[in-house]
């Protein structure tokens, strides 16, 4: 398909291919908002006490915004992304299955809110790959029988493509970013990395 990914080229090289930031950015960089107007986006959020159990899958993604930060008190690159969905509930990557049905009381709604609110947008090239694209499935990374906690799912898109991101890194060595991927990748991805990914569908949840 000719998506370029952190495997097919050398580093440092990919992230000039991939966006016209600095080779810092890394792999599909998302640049920085033009002035927009929020008020739309914000008030078809939804705002209630407490949400009804929601699922990711069949869900469509509206939008996207990140933060990223170069440095955190830690010493290191930070990159998270926040997804509008089509129930207008905004949402992170999951980590665990649980996070694939789920309950949001106000606070949890109104800090996601936020974070789309004041976050950046993605690159155009990147929005006519990723927005308006049905959530179809999640993979999962396992380590052996366990899940594993440091590292987000991948989002199975209608279009065959996948996503996930890496949220941190030491600054010059690693990239933090939001990573698109299509099935070739996804898998040379998962097997150089040893992340074992299981369906949450067909794997975890198998409706018989």
């Amino acid at each position: 398909m000719g998506y370029i990914s952190s495997l097919d080229q050398p580093r440092g090289q990919t992230e000039r291919v991939r966006s016209n930031l600095p080779p810092k950015f890394g792999l599909g960089r998302l640049f920085p908002p033009n002035d927009r107007d929020f008020e739309k986006e914000t008030n078809s959020l939804t705002t209630i006490e407490n949400m009804a159990q929601t699922s990711l899958i069949g869900q469509t993604i509206e939008d996207i915004r990140f933060h990223y930060q170069a440095e955190n008190d830690w010493g290191l690159q930070q990159f998270h992304s926040y997804l509008l969905l089509s129930n207008g509930l905004v949402v992170g990557f999951p980590v665990y299955e649980d996070d694939v049905e789920f309950n949001l009381g106000k606070t949890s709604v109104e800090y996601l809110m936020d974070q789309f609110a004041t976050g950046q947008e993605i690159d155009k090239m990147w929005q006519e790959n990723i927005l308006g694209q049905l959530i179809e499935d999640i993979y999962f990374c396992y380590i052996g029988s366990e899940i594993d906690d440091d590292k987000k799912a991948y989002l199975k898109l209608s279009n065959n493509l996948y996503i996930t991101e890496t949220n941190y890194g030491p600054p010059g060595v690693a990239n933090v970013d939001l990573i698109i991927l299509d099935d070739r990748q996804f898998g040379i991805r998962t097997n150089e990395l040893g992340e074992n990914p299981k369906s949450y569908l067909k794997d975890m949840h198998n409706p018989q």
